[in-house]
């Protein structure tokens, strides 16, 4: 499999952003990213900025914002506009229009000190979405900025980025226990000025949280047939996301194979017990978890097991101490 790095949940000037469409590509294809996918709100403007920059392709989604329940939506050629307290009717339009939508920061508290309002999920006995924004740069810096560190994080802010809200992995594991739900990682870049001086510099933020997909093939030349391969890839779980700040996560896997069948991240099995292996580019704690609870766990550079329940196994990777890989999950037997 082919491991292709991009950077999901972008806004520009477009809408609250900084940034134009064409000075961000170009630091994406500085920071040879493959594929970059801006998410202005409530607004899509995909037939006249989706294309090539440099080796960066260049892809155009939205984030529908209502006053809560913002949705990433990916593959719809037309603007989708909020629906006040009808997250489920958004959710069908989306599907009706052959979009994805991926659930954004479904934890986002909010914070009185940056101004920033309530804008967590709130309805979850909707179905039909694509899967869950899992881990956000920009929420998990909100989550530990406080008045006391605000400066410090301001100047150092990878130093606030701690993983996944554990509200959020613990809900999706809850859903996994009952459907495939493919996970993304996300930036939720803007790059606005705060106190006199940018914060959050789009050339930082494209460095940091990445979804990689996997393909068996390269990318097409043709604009359409390279958009169709990311979407499908995010949509099957085909990926996995890395804080790349740390190390470069390109070339990790987890796959699984029962009788004679090979699944890799986001695939099924029919039944245990099925062979599970992790291989990762750098030395890492590598566990192996089911349900939340971890299966096995070990130092180093792969993890071998054998699975006998029918479950969703999952894979986190822990880099120097620091929260590092998560992969969406290899379904046995479900």
């Amino acid at each position: 499999m082919l491991d292709y790095k991009g950077a999901i949940h972008i806004h520009t000037k477009h809408s609250d952003g900084s940034g134009s469409i064409h000075g961000i590509a170009q630091i994406a294809n500085q920071a040879e990213l493959d594929y970059l996918i801006i998410t202005d709100h409530n607004r899509c403007h995909a037939r006249f900025y989706e294309g090539w920059s440099g080796k960066t392709l260049v892809l155009i989604g939205q984030e529908v914002s209502p006053p809560g329940n913002h949705l990433i939506v990916m593959g719809c050629n037309r603007t989708i506009f909020p629906r006040r307290g009808d997250p489920q009717g958004l959710i069908n339009e989306i599907k009706k229009e052959g979009g994805l939508s991926f659930i954004a920061h479904p934890h986002n508290r909010p914070h009185p000190l940056l101004f920033l309002g309530n804008h967590s999920w709130r309805n979850w006995d909707v179905n039909g979405y694509t899967g869950l924004e899992l881990w956000s740069y920009m929420a998990d810096w909100v989550e530990k900025a406080t008045p006391l560190n605000l400066f410090s994080y301001l100047r150092h802010p990878d130093q606030a980025i701690t993983g996944p809200n554990i509200k959020t992995l613990e809900k999706w594991d809850e859903l996994l226990r009952q459907k495939k739900v493919p996970v993304i990682g996300s930036l939720d870049a803007h790059a606005k000025p705060f106190l006199f001086r940018e914060v959050f510099p789009y050339r930082q933020l494209l460095k940091t949280i990445r979804t990689h997909i996997l393909l068996p093939d390269p990318f097409e030349s043709d604009v359409s047939l390279a958009r169709q391969a990311v979407y499908e890839a995010l949509a099957n779980g085909h990926a996995y996301i890395a804080n790349d700040s740390l190390a470069d996560a390109s070339g990790f896997l987890f796959e699984a194979e029962s009788a004679g069948k090979r699944a890799i991240m986001g695939d099924s099995l029919d039944q245990p017990p099925a062979q599970v292996s992790v291989s990762s580019p750098h030395e890492a704690k590598l566990k192996l978890i089911k349900e939340g609870a971890i299966v096995k766990e070990v130092e180093g550079r792969s993890l071998q097991a054998e699975v006998f329940e029918k479950e969703a196994y999952r894979v986190e990777a822990y880099y120097q101490g620091r929260p590092w890989v998560f992969t969406n999950p290899i379904y046995v037997g479900r």
